[in-house]
């Protein structure tokens, strides 16, 4: 008898608010790199912060110019708003 195939979808939704899936892969894109993992999860954790407030794991630049607007107006230290920056511009690549 043939072993039956699993069907598995490996669809996935862009937009959603589900964004472990989107974190895991930065995560392992990350340690892949050679990143150290206390760095990483510094990392992760913005870059969450960031895509909770986009709404969307795929999000627009304007939702980053409102971000940095929203770092600046909650008047977070400079090298605050500048790891949060530098991290979801995209400085450090997904």
């Amino acid at each position: 008898m043939a072993k039956k195939r699993l069907d598995i979808c490996w669809e996935r939704q862009a937009g959603n608010e589900d964004f472990k899936p989107a974190l895991k892969r930065y995560d392992r894109y990350l340690e892949e790199n050679g990143i150290r993992e206390a760095t990483r999860s510094s990392y992760v954790f913005r870059v969450g912060k960031f895509l909770e407030f986009a709404g969307d794991d795929t999000p627009q630049e304007g939702e980053f110019t409102r971000f940095k607007d929203i770092l600046h107006e909650r008047k977070l230290s400079r090298s605050t708003i500048n790891r949060f920056l530098a991290i979801s511009c995209g400085q450090i690549e997904f």
